[in-house]
């Protein structure tokens, strides 16, 4: 007697893939890209091969974008998406407060880039010191603006505290002389409870700048003499 094996019943569910295997097909749209076809295998750092798509832009462009970009949404376009964004950024900053190109507008923004681009040739002594932009004025130049108001010719921005962040009450316009004075090679000296630079007591006091000079390398009171004269 032939015995007659059950048959499978057959599933009417749906397979259901894992997110990374989920099947990709030409004419998908991921974003403004459309998948053309599959491109040759590319190579990741570490050696492994990755999966990649020849897909076509809403503008006409055609681009080799990895498989995981567009699943994960990194991915949209071209690139020229976020070219969009940022001109329209630019745009909005510059309809908003109409000083683009003022000589206030481009203080502020080297003040930014200095305390927090690492690829700025003055990161290392503003933001690698922790030097910050206060969050007040980060993201609202016209804030910056109203408080420092328009820059007076020669002048530019100066910390009165080395040690402190751009904020109220730490800044103001300085001339480039003043700035050189406040800085942390300076030697600072208090006289009658007054505290200047060398140079300035100098200037003020009509002391030879040389002499003090030699004075402070000796390790002696450069101002010895002044403080004697006072005290008599």
């Amino acid at each position: 007697m032939t015995r007659i094996r059950p048959t499978t019943p057959v599933s009417n569910t749906v397979r259901s893939y894992p997110r990374s295997m989920v099947p990709v097909a030409a004419g998908d749209r991921f974003g403004r890209l459309t998948v053309i076809e599959e491109a040759p295998r590319q190579r990741k750092a570490n050696g492994a091969s990755m999966r990649a798509m020849v897909c076509r832009c809403e503008c006409g462009t055609q681009k080799v974008v990895r498989l995981a970009s567009l699943r994960e949404g990194t991915t949209v376009s071209c690139g020229c998406f976020h070219r969009q964004q940022v001109n329209a950024t630019i745009s909005k900053l510059a309809q908003t407060h109409g000083q683009s190109k003022t000589a206030v507008y481009h203080v502020w923004q080297g003040m930014k880039r200095r305390c927090g681009n690492p690829a700025d040739k003055a990161y290392n002594r503003y933001g690698a010191r922790g030097i910050k932009v206060c969050a007040e004025w980060l993201d609202d130049f016209e804030a910056f603006a109203a408080y420092m108001g328009p820059r007076p010719t020669g002048m530019t921005i100066e910390r009165l505290n080395n040690l402190g962040n751009y904020e109220p009450g730490n800044v103001r316009w300085a001339t480039y002389t003043e700035q050189a004075r406040n800085t942390r090679r300076n030697h600072l000296h208090t006289i009658d409870g007054v505290t200047r630079c060398l140079a300035e007591w100098c200037e003020v006091l009509g002391e030879p700048w040389g002499t003090v000079k030699k004075r402070v390398a000796a390790g002696r009171d450069p101002f010895t003499r002044i403080r004697a004269r006072r005290m008599a």
